[in-house]
């Protein structure tokens, strides 16, 4: 179980939308950012991983369509 926390962060760039998750005991677990019209047209609106912390550290991004599917992968990433 995860708890969001909406807010606005500094990219140098028009994606600033993002969601901070935190886990159950109130550790943060991942830095979400929501993309702008910036991006290709299948990308625009999509939540990009900006940072992972424990569990969630990774060299890649992904990029989810929603923010309950960046919870599903955060879950399964967290309870290999």
């Amino acid at each position: 179980m995860f708890s969001r926390q909406f807010v606005r962060i500094d990219t140098s760039g028009p994606d600033e939308e993002a969601c901070l998750l935190f886990d159950e005991r109130g550790a943060l677990v991942a830095v979400l950012v929501r993309l702008s019209e910036q991006h290709s047209r299948e990308l625009v609106g999509k939540w990009f991983l900006e940072h992972g912390f424990g569990a969630m550290e990774t060299s890649e991004h992904p990029v989810f369509a929603s923010i309950d599917d960046a919870e599903t992968w955060a879950e399964a990433v967290r309870r290999p």
